[in-house]
């Protein structure tokens, strides 16, 4: 059993070997797709921590199979210096891909802050956008105050019609008022004449 785990780690090791070796030949020839190359690291992590795993099951194969020896601290020392040495290789495998992972995920965050700012043409368009929306409402203002002064005029127009017709009015009442005065100062007169020659002729009749 310890001869087949034995092998079995030994063919995981040189795959995690190859796979690294392909790791690296990605960042320069893989996927152009960055979520493509996360997932292929993602999966040489996992294949890492599953070595990792086989690693801590071999070592402790390695232990029972040292129990029946006769020399059991030298055989548990090359277990352990066996087990340091697979360690170390996975762990230089697991800080190789989690180095890279950074490194596409700190990239990937770059051009999307990039992608986010806005290029030089953008923004010269941006400012004319500003810009003719700001002269589209000056002259909406222009339009509203020259509407506002043009119905104050015409308020005031009327106003002065409106005072200019009174004051017609009023005249012609004043004229019509004297024109009446006069009509009947006229009426009055020969009646007042009347009334002083017969007051004289009545006088006349009376004496004896």
């Amino acid at each position: 059993m310890a001869l087949l785990f034995r092998h079995l780690l030994c063919l995981i090791l040189a795959c995690m070997g190859v796979g690294h070796a392909a790791g690296a030949a990605a960042q320069v020839d893989g996927p152009p797709d960055s979520e493509a190359r996360q997932v292929v690291l993602r999966q040489r992590l996992a294949q890492i921590e599953a070595a990792q795993q086989e690693s801590d099951l071999q070592y402790r194969e390695d232990k029972r199979a040292c129990a029946p020896r006769t020399l059991v601290n030298a055989c548990l020392a090359q277990a352990l210096a066996r087990r340091r040495a697979r360690d170390e290789v996975l762990a230089r495998d697991d800080l190789a891909a989690r180095s890279d992972l950074r490194a596409l995920v700190a990239r990937d965050k770059h051009q999307a802050l990039a992608q986010a700012m806005p290029t030089p043409e953008q923004v010269q368009a941006e400012k004319e956008r500003q810009s003719q929306a700001r002269e589209a409402l000056e002259r909406k203002q222009r339009d509203v105050e020259e509407r506002r002064a043009d119905h104050r005029r015409k308020q005031a127009q009327e106003a002065d019609n409106r005072k200019a017709w009174e004051d017609k009015q009023a005249r012609a009442a004043e004229k019509q008022a004297e024109i009446e005065a006069r009509r009947r100062a006229r009426d009055a007169a020969p009646a007042a004449g009347a009334a002083g020659a017969a007051g004289p002729a009545a006088g006349d009749k009376a004496k004896p």
